[in-house]
């Protein structure tokens, strides 16, 4: 199967996370996230019909410090906060043709076809354990 991946250059479980799927017989073209020419739209397609709460890195520098407070914004302004601060972003982001997947989960990959992953080990290597920032790529 073949997946686009998005993905922060340098983040150990976005690294875990391609070894797995690559394991997994999956094909990956991947993507820099802080980097993807992005037009507002094509991300904003990843995250139609989900929660707003589910959009978000919640590690991300500017979120956690509170200096990013997406209440009372519009989608569009939630949007183009993210395309100017990526670290926002809720990752990988994994497309396959029309299907678009956010953060890693075992039953969104199962949904895609993808199966063989426990609900403790998606949230293993999705969990970060740092605490700090990941090194810059």
């Amino acid at each position: 199967m073949e997946l686009e991946f998005f993905e922060k250059p340098g983040c150990k479980n976005n690294t875990k996370q391609k070894k797995w799927l690559e394991g997994a017989e999956c094909r990956l073209e991947v993507h820099d996230l802080l980097a993807y020419p992005f037009a507002a739209d094509e991300l904003a397609h990843f995250f139609r019909g989900r929660p707003r709460s589910d959009w978000f890195n919640q590690t991300a520098p500017r979120l956690k410090s509170g200096e990013f407070n997406p209440e009372g914004l519009s989608d569009t302004e939630v949007f183009e906060a993210m395309l100017k601060d990526r670290l926002l972003i809720k990752r990988p982001l994994i497309r396959r043709g029309q299907v678009r997947l956010v953060g890693w989960d075992a039953a969104q990959l199962a949904a895609l076809g993808i199966n063989g992953l426990a609900e403790a080990e998606a949230e293993e290597m999705s969990a970060c354990k740092e605490h700090k920032p990941c090194p810059q790529p």
